[in-house]
């Protein structure tokens, strides 16, 4: 059963397919869009090198609901990849962060991205980045 805590320590919702995957290896992009709700430039690069390493496996965990568009959630501590409908995830949100994501999330879907949080809770990190697809390989 895929249970997670947000970074504000709020309950997260299940995943749409109510497991998480384990990790695999792959690509990405530099020129992804990205938004850092805390933490530095440096700090920022080392979490987008975890999601690197960990690409095909985000892929798959999208692709298999992609009609739903999910937001897939990378949680470090667990080493899991959850995808979550986005309405579900962003109610979960503060209402600072619910604004941020709305907007994050339109771009994406227009532009034929996902949207990919990077949940730190050790450190207190929680970031988000859209993704392209076409950049990457699976």
């Amino acid at each position: 059963m895929v249970q997670g805590v947000g970074a504000n320590g709020r309950r997260m919702l299940p995943g749409l397919g109510g497991k998480g995957q384990s990790a695999s290896t792959g690509l990405y992009s530099l020129s992804n869009h990205c938004w850092t709700m805390q933490g530095d430039m440096k700090m920022h690069e080392h979490y987008m090198m975890m999601v690197q390493d960990r690409w095909n496996t985000i892929v798959r965990a999208y692709l298999d609901f992609e009609e739903k568009k999910p937001v897939i959630l990378f949680d470090i501590q667990e080493g899991k990849i959850y995808a979550y409908p986005y309405q579900g995830f962003k109610e979960d949100l503060s209402a600072r962060s619910q604004k941020m994501i709305e907007k994050q999330y339109q771009e994406a879907i227009k532009k034929g991205q996902i949207v990919i949080f990077v949940l730190d809770s050790k450190e207190r990190v929680f970031i988000s980045c859209n993704f392209a697809l076409d950049d990457n390989k699976v």
